[in-house]
Parts: structure tokens; C-alpha cells; sequence
């Protein structure tokens, strides 16, 4: 009895794990997410929007986007983008307010929609009482 009680737990942990590992995989296929996309519709501007902090650019004669190089500062998720069709210049709005300009190849921070300060993270316990003490001295 307790023999074919083992064989049926190990048959039953044996669909469990089968089930787990699948769902994880089909789960895994969900694919792109672009956000703060924008569509412009007159002379110079393109398609636009990111994938996680990377902007990409569509003109409208082409079929795939060209991915800008490099990502959007900040730590805020980008809300609304629009840029240039040659992909040189690239604006985006952050959730948090920043709005960031990228001019052939640099990123400035233009300000604040809503002219609020932008958050920065204090650093962890240890770092703060290191910047105070003077190194422990």
C-alpha cells in the first residue's frame, strides 16, 4: 500500500512540476511592450515610443524602427515621446514630471512639466554616515 501511495505522490509532484514549467514558458512569450508611444502626423517627425528605456524611431517609409543609442535617463517609466524622423533628436516625458531632450547623441534635462524637484535616492545607511563622517576618520 504504501509503495503505490509513493508512485501515485511522485506521479502527481511529476504533472505539478510539468504544469509549473510550462505556464513559466508560455508566460515568457508575451513579447515587446512599447510605451509612451506617439504618432506624428506632419513634416520631419516620425513614429515613436520605447521599450523599456530604449527610444525607437519609425519613419513612415519604413517597415521597422531604428533603436536610438542609447536610453532614456531617469528611473521613471517614459510616458509620452516624439522625434525626429532621422532619429537625431528624441523628446520624452517621464511619469514623474522630467522631461529629457536628446540632441545627436547627448541627453539633457529640459526641467519639470509641473516645475516640482526631481526625486534622488539617498543611498543606503551606511553610505549617508560615510558622507558625514568624514571616511571613518
Amino acid at each position: 500500500m504504501s509503495k503505490r501511495f509513493m508512485q501515485m505522490s511522485l506521479a502527481l509532484l511529476a504533472v505539478a512540476l510539468a504544469y509549473h514549467v510550462g505556464a513559466k514558458g508560455a508566460g515568457a512569450q508575451i513579447g515587446v511592450v512599447v510605451s509612451g508611444g506617439h504618432v506624428q502626423l506632419s513634416d520631419g517627425y516620425a513614429i515613436t515610443g520605447v521599450v523599456g528605456r530604449t527610444p525607437y524611431v519609425l519613419d513612415y517609409g519604413n517597415q521597422q524602427g531604428t533603436q536610438l543609442p542609447s536610453q532614456v535617463p531617469g528611473t521613471s517609466p517614459v510616458v509620452s515621446t516624439l522625434g525626429s524622423r532621422d532619429g537625431n533628436q528624441f523628446w520624452a516625458l517621464l511619469e514623474n514630471g522630467d522631461f529629457w531632450y536628446f540632441n545627436f547623441g547627448t541627453w539633457e534635462r529640459r526641467g519639470n512639466l509641473v516645475g516640482l524637484p526631481t526625486d534622488v535616492p539617498l543611498g543606503s545607511w551606511g553610505q549617508i554616515k560615510a558622507r558625514y563622517d568624514g571616511g571613518g576618520k
